[in-house]
């Protein structure tokens, strides 16, 4: 169904053997950044936890969190974080963007193949890419 449909809009929940590799079950699903997709599974010692999966684009990997976890002894942990909090790390992905010069808020100078962006919107853009790890 996941390769034929886009699965970003609804949570999803999928509980599953901690014996199933998790790359090798969704290795052809695209699990989109903003989609909530939530996997149970049983671990070590009757423990059970929570993973939350996604993707910056279907070049990369599944990266995975884990946002709770249960024991017999303790109960249930949930990590105390938004989703988008959860998912800073943007892998190095590359943006592509346009601008336009327009000062004092832009202003972009040509350096060979590249144009630098500088201004309020430049400083902006240069601490979202360290923040969130793109370029």
């Amino acid at each position: 169904m996941a390769n034929r449909t886009s699965i970003a809009g609804p949570t999803w929940l999928l509980f599953t053997s901690s014996s199933l590799r998790l790359e090798d079950l969704l290795a052809h699903v695209f699990i989109p950044f903003n989609c909530v997709f939530l996997v149970a599974r049983e671990g070590a010692d009757s423990n059970f936890s929570i993973v939350d999966l996604y993707q910056v684009n279907r070049t990369q990997p599944i990266i995975s969190t884990v946002l709770a976890s249960w024991n017999p002894l303790d109960g249930i942990t949930w990590q105390q974080t938004f989703l988008y909090e959860r998912r800073h790390n943007l892998n190095g992905q590359t943006i592509r963007a346009i601008t336009y010069n327009n000062p004092p808020l832009i202003y972009s100078v040509s350096v060979g193949n590249e144009v630098q962006v500088s201004g309020a919107f430049g400083k902006i853009w240069s601490l979202l890419e360290e923040e969130l790890n793109f370029t």
